[in-house]
């Protein structure tokens, strides 16, 4: 019955935030290992970052080619001046 995980990994608050746990992150070499197992279980997994980790993301979807990704919420466009569209512009073309 199960289709999909959805993971929120641990992310800066804040495009420019210096307070960024590692542990749960997509930095995290636990939570990598994790993600590659939803291949095995033919689960999708639903990407769940705000726009400064898109780019971040295109490693981790990189990491697993055989499982489909949804970007959640369109990538957070919540910054809707002309940079800030631009900024998440070139995250979801990454």
């Amino acid at each position: 019955m199960v289709k999909s995980i959805r993971s929120k990994p641990n992310v800066k608050f804040t495009k420019n935030s210096t307070n960024y746990k590692y542990d749960g992150s997509m930095l995290d070499t636990n939570w990598r290992n994790g993600l590659k197992l939803l291949e095995k279980y033919n689960l999708n997994y639903d990407l769940r970052v705000p726009t400064w980790h898109l780019e971040e993301a295109v490693k981790i979807v990189r990491l697993i080619p055989n499982t489909k990704v949804i970007i959640n919420h369109c990538g957070f466009p919540w910054d809707r001046s002309v940079d800030g569209m631009e900024f998440w512009r070139k995250g979801i073309k990454a």
